[in-house]
């Protein structure tokens, strides 16, 4: 197990002191996630009135502070409890002035929304949107291709009944949508209502005043929320490695839908392929059919798409995909109308508008409008890797079933529950991205740990390797995940000196027990190890906190007679009280 052989996994040693395990121990150091409520309006936020229900400027936060589920006294406002995942959740709220009825929201809405979010990125781990619900799928989806190179989780929601009333779903939806914002790494814009995450350009208004209000027929919830709180990783896009976030700046407005039904005029055809329109979403009869026998529509379609307008087949079909296997749909793109497959109207309108504005050629918006750019679209994949498929698994699989008299598959999944976590670590210490992508695709928990409590993040900190780490992060992977021994990746990356993976790890709020901190810092002193003193200060270690007997890591480094830690040690404990002497003057 000590072997020093290139590409072995490096595991630190135990670490003295005590081995705590009580969960309020075990929580103690969760950090803080900071995310930002932009409330553009909607029901859920309005007081009733004698007119009917109504936006409330400056309500909201007030009305939430007084409510101990939405802020715990004695914190910042605004501060959730502590929840059962160990953190704080801190929220500010960002209120649209005048407050928006969903029904008036536009173009220049949806670009003013993207627009506070890049404004905001750096400073927020999360965003959660309150919206108004008539067109809370359309805003969702524009978002999502608004904000390109994603790496933080947007979340966009609101309310069937104002949050003020009793039996109102507001509060649900609130704080779920801040749990999940909060607390997992989903980059992507979702859309969260009823006790599930889906996939925002995926949604669809189903329901006009029941509580369970949206869904995405043709994709699963991306999570769900019930006794436990399920998040389905193989089902969320990875995060974008290395590229810029940044928002597009424009929206194409010469963009329409056209519903085709029985007796439809030519003159309404010809009129919606006027100038100055520049794509239409035409919305078809079951599987991507039109009237293929009515010649004149096909030569109206045809002309169009001559003069360079985009047209794009779209299903009226809540569920199911534009298909080219019957002959009327074979018709519409001979006359150039492009197929969407399984793209809601929402999202194929909203994608059309935001592709026009980036690129001018007809070619290029037609051939991205057919491409899966942000999961709107179900393309066909080849065959993945599977470890329920592998051979290998497979075999020992029927040798042990036939032994024990039990079914293959269950024993199957019984070997692959078992190897998953021992591969997805052995995949991160060695930095193998593509097979950490392979056996999260077969559903192994991107957290899931190895029989010393150490994760895969763990070990691609303690390697040194960033891409992986990167990777995790994207896929949701826990930043704070405790081993036997207390430690956390954030200390691997340290202790191993690989400044760029704690720096990564710090970006997304990672943390250092104190303790560890502590005794770390006090071991380092004491050995006369000054880069590592340096690196834990760097990183946040306190050369003026104590041990049992009251001593610094500064009273160590003297008394051993180290004069490189003492320095150290001295410098940062004085840059330490400086700061502090600053902030409370």
């Amino acid at each position: 197990m000590g072997g020093e052989n290139e590409g072995s996994v490096q595991v630190p040693s135990s670490r003295e002191g005590a081995r705590r395990s009580s969960v309020s121990q075990r929580l103690e150091q969760a950090a803080d996630a900071n995310v930002l409520v932009i409330y553009t309006g909607g029901t859920i936020g309005m007081m009733p009135t004698d007119d009917g229900y109504a936006p409330a400027p400056n309500f909201l936060k007030e009305y939430l502070k007084g409510l101990p589920q939405c802020h715990e006294a004695g914190f910042p406002e605004l501060t959730l409890p502590l929840s059962r995942y160990g953190k704080r959740i801190q929220y500010e709220i960002l209120e649209y002035e005048p407050l928006l009825d969903s029904c008036n929201i536009g173009m220049d809405d949806w670009l003013r929304i993207s627009n506070d979010i890049e404004k905001h990125y750096d400073k927020y781990e999360a965003f959660v949107v309150l919206h108004g619900t008539d067109t809370m799928a359309y805003t969702a989806s524009a978002l999502s291709f608004l904000c390109e190179n994603l790496t933080k989780t947007v979340v966009i929601t609101g309310s069937q009944v104002p949050m003020a009333l009793s039996q109102s779903d507001g509060m649900a939806n609130f704080l779920g949508a801040l749990t999940v914002a909060g607390h997992f790494c989903i980059p992507e814009v979702g859309l969260y209502f009823n006790n599930r995450l889906l996939r925002g350009n995926r949604c669809r208004k189903v329901d006009a005043s029941g509580f369970d209000a949206f869904d995405t027929p043709n994709y699963a919830p991306l999570v769900t929320l019930g006794t436990s709180l399920d998040v389905h990783w193989h089902r969320i896009r990875s995060g974008s490695h290395g590229a810029q976030f940044r928002v597009a700046k424009a929206m194409s407005r010469d963009v329409t839908t056209l519903r085709l039904f029985p007796g439809m005029t030519l003159s309404t055809v010809e009129h919606i392929f006027s100038p100055p329109i520049k794509g239409v979403i035409l919305e078809t009869f079951g599987a991507g059919n039109g009237p293929d026998s009515n010649q004149e529509f096909l030569n109206i379609l045809t002309r169009a798409h001559e003069r360079g307008i985009v047209i794009a087949n779209c299903t009226q079909c809540i569920k199911g995909a534009v298909s080219g296997a019957y002959k009327t749909g074979v018709v519409l793109r001979r006359a150039g109308v492009v197929p969407c497959l399984d793209m809601t109207t929402e999202a194929a309108l909203t994608k059309l508008a935001y592709l026009l504005s980036r690129y001018e050629q007809q070619e290029d918006v037609e051939q991205y409008m057919q491409s899966n750019i942000r999961g709107e679209i179900t393309m066909e994949e080849k065959a993945k890797f599977s470890l329920n498929d592998n051979d290998f698994i497979r075999k020992i699989a029927e040798a042990m079933s036939e032994a024990e008299g039990t079914n293959v598959d269950k024993t199957t999944n019984r070997i692959v529950k078992a190897l998953g976590p021992v591969l997805l670590c052995s995949s991160a210490s060695q930095g193998d991205t593509d097979m950490l992508e392979r056996l999260i695709y077969s559903r192994v928990d991107p957290s899931a740990s190895d029989y010393d409590s150490r994760s895969p993040m763990h070990l691609a900190a303690a390697n040194g390797k960033i891409d992986a780490l990167s990777f995790l992060i994207s896929k949701g992977g826990d930043v704070n995940a405790l081993d036997r021994w207390m430690g956390t990746p954030l200390l691997d990356a340290i202790i191993f000196g690989h400044d760029d993976c704690a720096q990564m790890l710090q970006k997304h709020s990672g943390y250092v027990v104190k303790s560890e901190f502590i005794s770390r810092l006090l071991r380092a002193a004491s050995e006369g190890d000054a880069a590592l003193v340096e690196r834990l200060c760097k990183f946040g270690g306190n050369p003026s906190d104590r041990d049992y007997d009251k001593r610094t890591a500064l009273h160590i480094a003297a008394a051993m007679n180290y004069f490189s830690s003492t320095i150290l040690c001295t410098v940062y404990f004085a840059a330490i009280t400086q700061v502090a002497q600053h902030t409370s003057g």
